[in-house]
């Protein structure tokens, strides 16, 4: 029962990261940062935070488990399901911070 709750948990919730860069400045290391929320909380979080540090969102990636046959899935070759262990893993512990933070997105 806690597994299929997991599961329902975690079809409400997004994880990205996003690279960001300085306004037109693009010599620098760019800033990476992990949001994770709600989709509507995920999305107000990075553009709050573009807004707030003046900083452009260069590259977003949704960090999920990929289905086999996936593109990425296929990318990744032998490692992909050892990659989607790992990704499981901290989804849970993503999840889990989320919930004990009373569902406040989480920016790390």
């Amino acid at each position: 029962m806690l597994l299929l709750l997991f599961k329902m948990e975690l079809m409400e919730y997004k994880c990205i990261r996003c690279s960001f860069y300085r306004k037109n400045i693009y010599d620098d290391d760019p800033a990476d940062v992990t949001f994770f929320g709600t989709e509507k909380q995920v999305n107000q979080a990075r553009t709050d935070y573009s807004n707030e540090t003046g900083y452009n969102v260069d590259e977003t990636h949704e960090v999920k488990i990929e289905p086999k046959g996936s593109y990425w899935y296929n990318i990744y070759g032998d490692e992909a399901d050892e990659i989607n262990k790992r990704t499981k893993e901290k989804l849970q512990k993503l999840t889990e911070l989320y919930i004990n933070n009373t569902k406040k997105t989480l920016i790390l």
